[in-house]
């Protein structure tokens, strides 16, 4: 009997060899990443990671004060290679976002079947939540690293071969200097690999085998920490400080230069978690508040998953459930930030793969339709979300701005930029130009009303809607007006040139004129490009804060090993998507022979 169309469409879909498909959802995943990467606007966080990635490979730092070595130097690998623009400052995002559709799918595989693992990674493609966290941050990539090493823990614990425990530990480490909440599943691994062989083959807990095995977890995290432990030790016998985490976690009350930030850097509290967050709310409930609104549908169908899972297969339901719970709670007492608890959303896909597979089996002949169907649904919902937080967007006006630049303001030009824009976004735009906010120009104009033969080219940057990025500006009423008095003067000896909308609304205004090229002007304008810290692109270096100078030859050679140890670690991170794909084309010529054989 001839099929019909659906019915072809969904043999394709369901077929017993997936990698076909699988290769058409990592193309959809990296088209829908990008097209939101080019739209959604760069928050005051994006800024800071985004910058601070600038330059740290020459820099000679082995991190910044936030512990992710690997993402900041990948990332600025991508700006080497692409350019610094807003885009490829979420390049990582964009890439471990599409291939933990990938990663998620031989996961699931593992723990489950096939089925389940396609219907998943069908969700993670389409997830509203996962792809408007497609940002210049740290934990779509940090998820991927996860996922990809719960895959090889699962592959040692059912196979017992040394090199999958071996590989799993190492992207776990690798995770943990991607973004450093990574270490939150550390526990779910260790409780996983204590009770396996407890429950599998009723060995005891603290087996010989075990304490093996957490000796060799031991020695392979404390190896890959090894920057960021040789980072703190160095510069804190040198400098007498430490990294923000250490900081933190270490320092109590005393955050030291952290003093201004402090208010952002709180510790772990159960008041926090259980009791009031904001306006009274719990943090329990206002994390939970973040899957509720991007992804309802996503939430629910995790919950009727869970409870169908626990009673067919408890353990790996358990594990999946420490991966979640722990991360989240931890989170939820200390830094309630949407970007935060994206990492479950994988986890989520998993159950809800597993109550619509179960769903579907009710109805043996039309169990592709009723799947269908629901991952419809699910579409449909998460188009809405995408839609509600992008539907006034074109392309992002930052990258608007920095597309502006290389195209019509000149590199030895003088760029004079409205301190009502965010000085985080000036930086992160003007990184590359000779540019000067306007809380500096009151120190200049004494210099630029000498005559001088020689002009220099000077454009102004005005925030046209009077406050460009801050949020704070309506609070300030003396910045705002003693700015509107600098562009006044400004539009009094210059040509209005150009204005860059946001959306249908005038963002920036850019003007042109000239000014005296005062000796030494260049060099006084550029030792003012300073942000959060650092000074912009690590120059110069001996105003770099958090930067020792290894005096001691035993912290000279610790250094030394703890830079080739992070290098070694960053070829890791990379060759980690080649990897990737060797076990898809593994799996696809597994699958292609059983199928064979089974004709």
């Amino acid at each position: 009997m001839k099929k019909d169309t659906l019915s072809r469409m969904l043999d394709f879909i369901f077929s017993r060899n997936n990698a076909r498909y699988l290769v058409l959802l990592i193309i959809m995943g990296i088209t829908l990443r990008l097209i939101v990467s080019f739209m959604i606007g760069g928050s005051p966080d994006e800024m800071v990671y985004g910058v601070h990635s600038l330059g740290i490979i020459n820099s000679g730092l082995l991190q910044e004060m936030h512990e992710n070595p690997i993402w900041m130097y990948l990332t600025d690998l991508s700006y080497k290679i692409f350019g610094m623009t807003l885009v490829s400052s979420r390049l990582l995002s964009i890439i471990f976002g599409s291939l933990s559709v990938l990663a998620l799918y031989f996961l699931t595989k593992e723990m489950f079947d096939g089925k389940v693992a396609l219907i998943s990674s069908i969700l993670l493609t389409f997830s509203a939540y996962h792809i408007l966290m497609t940002l210049t941050e740290m934990d779509v990539a940090m998820t991927f690293f996860i996922l990809l090493s719960s895959y090889f823990l699962v592959k040692y614990l059912k196979e017992d071969k040394l090199k999958y425990y071996i590989t799993a530990t190492i992207l776990l480490g690798i995770g943990i200097l991607v973004k450093n909440i990574a270490a939150l599943f550390i526990p779910g691994y260790i409780l996983t690999i204590l009770l396996y062989p407890k429950l599998k083959n009723k060995e005891r807990i603290f087996s010989k085998k075990n304490i093996k095995s957490l000796v060799i977890f031991s020695l392979i995290m404390f190896i890959i920490i090894l920057p960021i432990l040789t980072f703190n030790y160095v510069l804190y016998k040198e400098k007498g400080l430490t990294d923000l985490q250490f900081s933190r976690f270490l320092s109590g009350e005393n955050k030291g230069i952290y003093q201004s930030i402090s208010n952002t850097i709180q510790p772990f509290s159960l008041k926090v978690l259980l009791i009031n967050q904001e306006n009274g709310i719990p943090g329990i409930i206002k994390g939970l508040k973040f899957y509720w609104e991007y992804e309802v549908i996503l939430m629910i169908l995790f919950i009727l998953g869970v409870i169908i899972s626990i009673k067919k297969d408890s353990f790996w339901t358990i594990y999946l459930l420490m991966l979640f719970l722990i991360p989240f709670l931890f989170l939820s007492g200390t830094s309630l930030l949407e970007k935060h608890f994206v990492f479950a959303i994988p986890i989520f896909c998993i159950f809800s793969s597993i109550f619509i597979n179960r769903i579907s089996n009710f109805a043996k002949k039309n169990s592709k339709y009723i799947i269908l169907v629901l991952i419809i649904i699910f579409l449909i919902f998460s188009v809405t979300t995408l839609y509600k937080y992008t539907r006034s967007l074109g392309k992002n006006v930052i990258q608007e701005t920095i597309e502006y630049k290389q195209k019509n303001i000149e590199e030895d030009s003088l760029v004079i930029v409205d301190s009502r824009i965010y000085n985080g976004r000036v930086s992160f735009i003007f990184n590359d130009r000779n540019y000067l906010e306007t809380n500096y120009l009151l120190q200049l104009l004494p210099q630029l009303n000498q005559n001088e033969d020689n002009k220099i080219k000077t454009y102004f940057i005005e925030c046209a809607s009077d406050d460009c990025g801050w949020g704070t500006i309506s609070k300030q009423p003396e910045l705002n007006q003693s700015t509107e008095n600098i562009v006044t003067k400004f539009k009094e000896i210059s040509n209005l040139r150009d204005t860059i909308y946001d959306g249908n609304k005038p963002y920036i205004n850019v003007y042109e004129t000239e000014f005296p090229l005062i000796p030494g002007i260049i060099e006084a304008v550029q030792s003012t490009h300073n942000f959060f810290f650092y000074p912009v692109n690590y120059k110069p270096k001996e105003e770099i804060i958090l930067k020792y100078e290894a005096k001691n030859p035993f912290h000279k050679i610790m250094d030394i090993i703890a830079h080739i140890i992070l290098y070694m670690e960053i070829l890791i991170s990379i060759l980690s998507v080649i990897l990737l794909f060797i076990i898809l084309k593994r799996d696809y010529e597994n699958e292609d022979f059983n199928n064979n054989a089974d004709l």
